[in-house]
């Protein structure tokens, strides 16, 4: 409905989420697609829904899909720009998206090309121009072309935020810049 309190979609949905930007996801027969603000569907529903409280949403204008157990990414338009291929999808941060391959991690670029090939034992988003990545049961850092620039050592870690990471080593907190050197430890 629309400000008013006019449809401007006639209610033929199971559910609607809400918009986000231009584009809101819809919900009939256990499925997911779009609607633009006029009511158009952009996509029919047609894909599976895994977890309601992430279905639809964008980032850096792609919206992660699933069909018959593989993932891949929609666009703001519903086109499918990366089919769905992949065993697990995470969320785009800085250009790039983590993509699961037969167990392993990498990462997808933009135009949905292997940027990082699959390779990491775990990892996660970019953020600060890194991203922690884990090798050989340890976790490091990595830049946006796959090289450790903080190399494997730590136990946890969490992505960077206002230029610090937290980490664990031997079993203590430490926080450490984006050099890899510790500004703060547990005592």
């Amino acid at each position: 409905i629309d400000k008013a309190g006019r449809w401007v979609t006639a209610p033929i949905f199971d559910f609607c989420l809400p918009f986000q930007g231009a584009v809101a996801a819809i919900i009939h027969n256990q499925k997911w697609g779009l609607i633009d603000r006029k009511g158009a569907i952009l996509c029919a529903p047609q894909f599976e829904i895994l977890d309601l409280s992430n279905t639809g949403l964008f980032f850096e204008g792609r919206c992660r899909i699933a069909q018959k157990e593989q993932f891949g990414f929609i666009d703001e338009k519903g086109t499918v720009v990366v089919e769905p291929r992949y065993d697990s999808v995470g969320d785009y941060s800085e250009g790039l998206a983590l993509v699961e391959i037969d167990g392993k991690l990498g990462y997808l670029n933009a135009d949905g090309a292997m940027a990082i090939a699959a390779q990491f034992e775990d990892a996660g988003v970019f953020s600060a121009g890194l991203a922690p990545a884990k090798a050989k049961g340890k976790w490091g850092f990595i830049d946006p072309e796959g090289t450790f620039v903080i190399s494997p050592q730590y136990q946890v870690v969490h992505p960077f935020k206002n230029g610090l990471a937290r980490v664990v080593q031997k079993s203590k907190w430490a926080y450490i810049n984006k050099s890899g050197d510790v500004v703060w430890k547990e005592i």
